[in-house]
């Protein structure tokens, strides 16, 4: 299969297991399990923006079979639609491709800025999921919301 596109930004780089555990985040959402973040880095896994000192976004591959790799960005609300998304992920997907793994991206069919970034990587539809929640579990209108 053809490699995933490759995007490059400024502040986007590959993330040593150390800088995982220790690099401060500008949100407490983007790196919410420290652990699981090392391990993706040891792995090679793991690509981040980084702003003075803290990381703003990141693109990872935090799980990982023998053929597929799912692929997953946050980026910090001041630093959205700015290509860190896309190039935190591209990254991700080139380095799970040579280690011979197949990129996989999961997303809701509402997310247009995920389904954005993923047709910008290459990446195509095959398979839609039917998800099965208990309505008294799911608050508002998420209940029956097509993913």
């Amino acid at each position: 299969r053809a490699p995933a596109a490759m995007f490059d930004h400024p502040l986007v780089r590959q993330l040593t297991k150390t800088e995982a555990l220790e690099l401060p985040a500008a949100d407490d959402e983007l790196l919410p399990d420290r652990q699981l973040a090392a391990q993706a880095a040891e792995h090679g896994r793991l690509f981040a923006a980084v702003e003075d000192g803290a990381v703003v976004g990141h693109g990872a591959s935090l799980a990982a079979g023998e053929r597929f790799a799912d692929v997953g960005v946050h980026v910090a609300e001041t630093h959205r639609v700015r290509g860190v998304a896309t190039a935190c992920a591209s990254n991700a997907c080139q380095a799970l491709q040579r280690s011979g793994l197949t990129p996989v991206w999961g997303t809701s069919s509402e997310n247009a800025a995920s389904l954005s970034v993923a047709q910008k990587l290459g990446l195509v539809e095959t398979v839609r999921l039917t998800f099965l929640v208990r309505d008294d579990l799911v608050p508002g209108p998420l209940a029956h919301t097509q993913v």
